[in-house]
This record gives structure tokens, C-alpha cells and sequence, in this order.
């Protein structure tokens, strides 16, 4: 990944030029009940959804596919000043309350430079899919928010 904090781990990088607006993968992968918290570290890349019986049975989909690799460019909300130890917030308590209430993807802030191009779809079916929100160029790194 370009990402600064997880530059040792993968991300997911365009191979051609893709179009705003385009699948770009299933999510897909073991289907699990219970507990997100039961999960072993392997698992930890699940996406929540729910099974179209009615009922709205929670359920996770443990990431197999490409999808699992795309990263979030999250600006974290905590930062750790190296020099001093000191853990501290970047954004003022209104910041952090407008971009946890708000559903729009532009209110979650990212690392500087970096922008998300893409966003999850669930379909009636409890599918998820990932659809790009702009025009993305060959050799351009996927990035999507994982939520709040």
C-alpha cells in the first residue's frame, strides 16, 4: 500500500483505467453468525451484513476475494506524537462529532493527499459489492471507508 502507516502491508491497485460507477469486485467469503468480537485475527477482515429473510439476521462475510485488500485511508482520530509519546486528537470534539454522526463519506476525514475512490453497495440479497465513486487510473490505489 502507498499508505504511510501500513506501507509494509498490500493494498489493491488499478490494472487498467476504471470508470466512475463500476463494480469492482464481490465481496464475498465465508458467511458467519455471532459475534463480531468471536472472530480470530485471521477473520478480522469480515463486512457486516444481512441475510434477505426477513428477519434481519446480522451476519458477516469473511473476506476471501480482492475486496479484503482494499485499504481505508481513515485520518485516525488519535495520533501518537513519536517525539513525545503523547497520544493526541487532530480535530476539535465538533470535528469528531460531525464526522461520526453523518452517513456521507466525505465527512469521514482521510490522511492528507489521499481520497476515497470507491464505496461498498448491498444489494436486497445481503450481497456486497465494491463500486468505484470516481474515474480511477491505471496503477491508482483502491480506497474505500470501512465506516466510523
Amino acid at each position: 500500500s502507498t499508505l504511510p502507516f501500513i506501507s509494509d502491508q498490500l493494498g489493491v491497485f488499478a490494472k487498467y483505467d476504471i470508470p466512475a460507477d463500476e463494480i469492482l469486485c464481490e465481496y464475498s467469503g465465508v458467511v458467519k453468525r455471532g459475534d463480531y468480537m468471536d472472530y480470530a485475527v485471521d477473520e478480522l477482515y469480515s463486512f457486516e451484513t444481512y441475510l434477505p429473510d426477513g428477519e434481519d439476521t446480522l451476519v458477516f462475510i469473511v473476506g476471501d476475494s480482492i475486496c479484503r485488500y482494499v485499504n481505508d485511508a481513515v485520518h485516525f482520530i488519535t495520533a501518537v506524537d513519536e517525539a513525545t509519546g503523547v497520544s493526541t486528537i487532530p480535530y476539535s470534539a465538533e470535528e469528531v462529532e460531525a464526522f461520526e454522526e453523518s452517513d456521507e463519506y466525505e465527512a469521514i476525514p482521510t490522511v492528507p493527499g489521499y481520497s476515497y475512490n470507491a464505496k461498498y453497495s448491498r444489494t436486497a440479497l445481503g450481497k456486497i459489492f465494491l463500486v468505484s465513486t470516481a474515474d480511477i487510473e491505471a496503477g491508482e490505489e483502491i480506497f474505500f471507508p470501512y465506516g466510523r
